[in-house]
């Protein structure tokens, strides 16, 4: 994975973008629908009282979520991110969420959100632009619950943004990732630009020789993704 020089993914930085966009819509409504659509449509489907939205940044999918009459009454909507201006937005557009200001690579976010708590840790767009996309993924994992499922999205393919810090990340690094932190990798789904990884927390009783046979067996037939 070739890197940029430097990172400007800064609260600042982020701040600022954030202001300049002032409305969830203006992502989601863009360039992202398909990905945010696609995305909902699995947390509708997936059980769950607890559910972090890490790196929320001004709450597209919580925007989404309420406007497709997702009960958010109930259950807990963590949305973490290191943008205060991002959360502020998210906040006055869907006021059910619990914001939590921090960085998804530090290990502070367990100070608001008890490890083996969430059932379910959504992760849209984030992973490349982090400096060590692994300790993120580490977190998410110690997050969940036993079994608790994961949703993360990543570009597919090299992005085509030049004004902030990207890296590429192939695919088959992304499961390498998964299976290291002990996230089981059960499905791959290719929308348009973006690719999706469903995932669960492996439990004590899982075999890791088990999965490592199935992973091989599964992204066997994945090298040619079908595109929606």
């Amino acid at each position: 994975m070739k890197k940029p020089k430097t990172n400007i993914n800064t609260p600042r930085y982020w701040n600022q973008k954030y202001l300049q966009l002032a409305k969830p819509n203006k992502v989601l409504y863009t360039k992202h629908k398909q990905l945010y659509e696609r995305i909902a449509d699995f947390v509708f489907t997936l059980k769950h009282d607890v559910v972090v939205d890490f790196g929320a940044g001004i709450g597209p999918l919580p925007f989404l979520l309420d406007i497709r009459k997702y009960k958010f009454e109930g259950r807990r909507y963590i949305a973490v991110d290191q943008s205060k201006e991002g959360l502020k937005t998210a906040k006055e557009y869907v006021n059910a969420i619990e914001p939590v200001v921090c960085d998804v690579t530090d290990k502070s976010v367990f100070k608001h959100v008890e490890p083996g708590s969430v059932d379910l840790v959504v992760c849209v767009e984030v992973l490349e632009h982090l400096t060590n996309p692994i300790t993120a993924l580490s977190n998410i994992k110690d997050l969940l619950n036993e079994n608790g499922r994961a949703i993360v999205s990543i570009p597919y393919g090299k992005s085509p943004y030049k004004d902030h810090y990207h890296i590429h990340i192939p695919k088959e690094k992304m499961e390498e990732w998964h299976e290291a932190v002990d996230l089981f990798v059960e499905s791959i789904i290719v929308v348009k630009n973006w690719i999706i990884f469903k995932s669960r927390r492996l439990g004590e009783g899982d075999a890791k020789r088990i999965r490592s046979k199935e992973t091989k067996t599964r992204t066997a037939d994945l090298r040619i993704p079908i595109k929606d």
